[in-house]
């Protein structure tokens, strides 16, 4: 995403003449904490709760793209809901097809079924068809289990333009269900009472459905965007929500619902869930997911803020995933949404003393000169990411870190390019730093550490990078060490770990304890205190924990 500096100076200038602050400036206290990600563009999401973490999944729109031409499908994930981690393509066509018979991954809808241990990737070819791809891990690779397309037009007894945007669902007693579909309406509203979606039952495999086997989703206006969750309202009664994206011809661009007592039939206009404003998604359309995590429900949504700040080409349809709180009045209507921004709850704290990968954020400076730093896959470690494009004066900001009683080191993980340095700040630049760490020039991969500050509390943590003209380094990962003096609360025994295999890596204490957990060779992975061990950014393998003066045997 690296822009003109000239682009991005008229932009700025024109802000400061306005008056306003420029946006996402490290250590403000906004209420806005969208988008979720900026390093890259995306679209479509399709959220998900898996082992305490919400996993969303999203198109891929590419930098300097005329039109829809994504290809590929990346995945976040977080534990906090603030600050995300990127994974990355996990997905990509045509290379993960099992055939030369695919060209666009767009708008994917993802399921986990427990019977089946697997994950279930549905997305669009365009909107020609909708295909699958499974997955034993939430961040892929997702791989072609058909060869093939699933859904193609003559699959469908009722035809439909666009044969795309398809969401899974699985209900309460394992059934599932697929819904898709949509169209471009005339303007002159003639033909508004075409309905356009389409639902069917899943097979017992998730990757095929019974030819013909389609009911009409009385949607009206219906463009594409198709949702399906459930809801209990207060008096206890179960409902099935159909969400969709309505005619952008006729209306301004907003998020719509139905509600049944059934899955696939009897649904009736209830409202508008999210109505788009027109400052940051003029002429653009919309694709939303509802879900819920920690008791809390959330919409998940997209505009195009960011290449409007930028400056992109208006049709450039470069868009970045969003996220706000979602609420239902007591007989179960949903209360419509405002897309402000923010503020979104910080669900739990974020751990400085267990290695953080470089790539987890809450915002970096995307209105940077060069468009702000990157992700790449680490040339250290090939199941994650690493940060690139590392620049003079480019930072990344980490929300609600706790310290608890002090930290004495900082450790990173980097690969020396031009060489610079980390200096780390808490809530704002406008203190002294509490720390730093220099990077050699033309190094290779090491760790390097530096003492900070006793540091206390809770804190969000900018790093800021310095240095240079050019590229600095690569930086794969970083901790804080833990200052050995603190008091903490001693060991308990009785320590139970689950769940033990972990396909997500992600295991769960019985209780809050001091802990270290070290790879097949002995070496330290991570440390810290907590009820969590966090190894989703590890590669698959068997770790030993080490906690409550007893030590466990972790399958990854």
């Amino acid at each position: 995403m690296r822009l003109s500096n000239f682009v991005l100076l008229l932009i700025q200038l024109t802000w400061l003449l306005l008056g306003a602050p420029l946006p996402h400036q490290p250590g403000t206290r906004v209420s806005a904490q969208n988008p979720l990600i900026s390093q890259r563009y995306t679209a479509d999401p399709s959220p998900i709760e898996f082992e305490g973490r919400t996993y969303i999944y999203a198109s891929h729109d590419l930098d300097g793209q005329q039109g829809y031409k994504m290809n590929d499908i990346t995945c976040i994930s977080s534990a906090d809901m603030v600050n995300w981690t990127d994974h990355g393509e996990v997905f990509k066509v045509p290379e993960d097809l099992d055939g030369d018979y695919g060209k666009f991954a767009w708008a994917p809808s993802v399921i986990y079924s427990d019977s089946l241990k697997q994950f279930f990737m549905y997305y669009g070819n365009g909107n020609a068809w909708t295909g699958v791809a499974t997955s034993d891990n939430p961040t892929g690779p997702f791989t072609d289990p058909r060869g093939e397309p699933m859904i193609t037009k003559p699959t469908l007894e009722y035809s439909t333009p666009w044969v795309f945007d398809p969401t899974a669902f699985i209900d309460d007693d394992g059934k599932a269900y697929i819904y898709l579909g949509g169209g471009r309406l005339k303007e002159d509203g003639t033909d508004a009472e075409k309905f356009l979606g389409r639902a069917m039952p899943l097979n017992d495999d998730l990757i095929s459905v019974e030819p013909k086997s389609d009911l009409i989703v009385e949607a009206k206006g219906l463009f594409e965007g198709a949702w399906m969750h459930t809801h209990v309202n207060a008096a206890g009664v179960k409902k099935y929500y159909f969400s969709y994206f309505h005619n952008a011809r006729l209306v301004s661009p907003r998020i719509d619902y139905l509600v049944s007592d059934n899955p696939l039939t009897g649904f009736e206009f209830k409202g508008t869930v999210l109505r788009d404003g027109v400052e940051f998604n003029s002429r653009s359309n919309q694709h939303a997911g509802i879900f819920t995590f920690q008791g809390q429900d959330y919409i998940a949504y997209h505009n195009r803020e960011v290449a409007q700040r930028r400056g992109v080409e208006e049709w450039g349809r470069q868009r970045t995933v969003n996220l706000a709180e979602l609420n239902y009045a007591d007989n179960g209507d949903i209360i419509q949404v405002v897309p402000t921004g923010g503020p979104v709850t910080q669900r739990a704290d974020l751990g400085p003393f267990v290695r953080v990968e470089a790539e987890t954020m809450w915002r970096q400076n995307y209105l940077a000169p060069d468009g702000g730093i990157e992700t790449l896959v680490s040339t250290d470690d090939s199941s994650g990411r690493m940060v690139t494009s590392v620049s003079d004066s480019n930072w990344i900001e980490l929300s609600g870190v706790n310290f608890g009683d002090s930290a004495k080191e900082f450790t990173a993980r980097v690969e020396g390019l031009a060489g610079g340095g980390i200096e780390i700040y808490l809530d704002s630049l406008n203190t002294t730093a509490v720390g730093s760490v220099d990077v050699a020039a033309n190094g290779g991969w090491s760790d390097v550490v530096g003492e900070v500050a006793n540091v206390s509390g809770k804190h969000n943590v900018i790093l800021l990078f310095r240095g240079g003209e050019g590229d600095l380094f690569n930086f794969d990962w970083w901790r804080f060490t833990k200052n050995s003096t603190s008091t903490n609360s001693p060991n308990r025994t009785g320590l139970k770990v689950s769940p033990n295999p972990s396909s997500s890596g992600v295991f769960y204490l019985s209780e809050t304890v001091d802990f270290s957990v070290f790879d097949a060779g002995g070496r330290l992975v991570t440390e810290g205190r907590g009820d969590r061990v966090d190894l989703s950014a590890s590669v698959k393998g068997t770790y030993v924990l080490k906690a409550a003066d007893a030590t466990f045997k972790l399958v990854r």
